[in-house]
């Protein structure tokens, strides 16, 4: 996911322009959104590849809440299916909106409805023989103060006057990091 951020005003998440593309046989899409005063906008693709159906998801939210500026921006990438990746579009941003410190603590509540939103999937579908899972890349801009959060082998980049900058880390099994917390 690439959020692309000028200065970013309090205003700046009014929603002017989604750009959507998709072939016709469903093996791409891409978009983007643009804010009305231009200094916020983001983009994602997703590719198929040689699988028969899509299994990745994104879901952009831009909202005005008691007065605040809200956008979201995720991308949830299924393995071994479409049904986590589903999910996650479907319920994570609406459970973090939920979350009562969302305006107050807004890293406790994002860690805790990624937690909450993975645990209350996983009670649902205890008795399933399912193996799917999904990566989360998400991106929350509240006013004028970004949270990027990221599960998997996903990673979020900014690009602040042309320029590049990661934002999060991949979590891959095979990263020294990654194998000290198990």
């Amino acid at each position: 996911m690439m959020v692309d951020m000028g200065s970013v005003s309090r205003s700046a998440c009014s929603l002017v322009d989604m750009i959507l593309e998709k072939d016709d046989d469903g093996r791409f899409t891409s978009g983007g959104w643009k804010s009305e005063d231009g200094r916020l906008s983001c983009g994602y693709s997703s590719f198929r590849g040689k699988r028969v159906t899509m299994k990745d998801f994104y879901d952009i939210k831009i909202l005005k809440i008691g007065g605040h500026s809200v956008c979201f921006f995720g991308i949830f990438d299924g393995h071994g299916g479409s049904r986590v990746a589903e999910y996650l579009k479907e319920h994570l941003f609406d459970n973090l909106m939920k979350h009562p410190k969302f305006f107050t603590d807004a890293k406790l509540a994002i860690s805790e409805t990624y937690q909450g939103t993975d645990s209350r999937f996983l009670d649902s579908k205890k008795d399933t023989f399912w193996d799917d899972s999904s990566i989360a890349s998400t991106a929350v801009l509240i006013d004028n103060h970004l949270y990027v959060a990221n599960v998997g082998d996903s990673r979020t980049i900014i690009s602040k006057a042309g320029k590049a900058i990661a934002l999060s880390k991949d979590h891959k099994p095979n990263k020294s990091d990654e194998r000290k917390k198990n």
